[in-house]
């Protein structure tokens, strides 16, 4: 398998996690805290979010949320298609990678859980590959 096309599942995989983050089943009074994000078919708000404390209601915080969600999303599907070859956005699949990684920090960090360090990790090893242009065949 080529690093391409290893880069292009991994950031998709990594895409939909985000996504998949917003049906996490909501814990039952007493279980253990699961991590999840704001979904707009349900109402659900984790008080313990930093997000929870901006002041904003209940519905702000879920809508701020779900903007920050599919923004992140949103742009990196389309990092993935500047890398897949995509000719207008193949000169801008870095930036572009870049903005989708500071969205999904931000996203992380409004809606954090303990389990997103590994979500952490991965953004902060994105950023360093495209700063650093890690692996030289991806940015040639």
């Amino acid at each position: 398998m080529s690093i391409k096309l290893f880069a292009i599942i991994f950031l998709f995989a990594h895409s939909y996690i985000h996504f998949s983050l917003t049906s996490v089943p909501l814990p039952k009074p007493g279980a253990l805290r699961t991590p999840f994000f704001p979904a707009w078919w349900r109402d659900s708000l984790d008080p313990l979010w930093p997000a929870a404390k901006l002041g904003l209601s209940s519905s702000g915080t879920q809508t701020l949320g779900w903007i920050l969600l599919i923004i992140s999303i949103a742009i990196y599907l389309l990092a993935i298609l500047g890398l897949s070859g995509i000719p207008v956005l193949c000169p801008i699949w870095q930036v572009l990678m870049v903005i989708a990684t500071v969205v999904s920090l931000i996203l992380i960090g409004l809606y954090w859980h303990p389990w997103f360090v590994l979500g952490v990790l991965i953004d902060i090893a994105l950023i360093t590959s495209v700063t650093l242009q890690i692996p030289s065949s991806l940015y040639k």
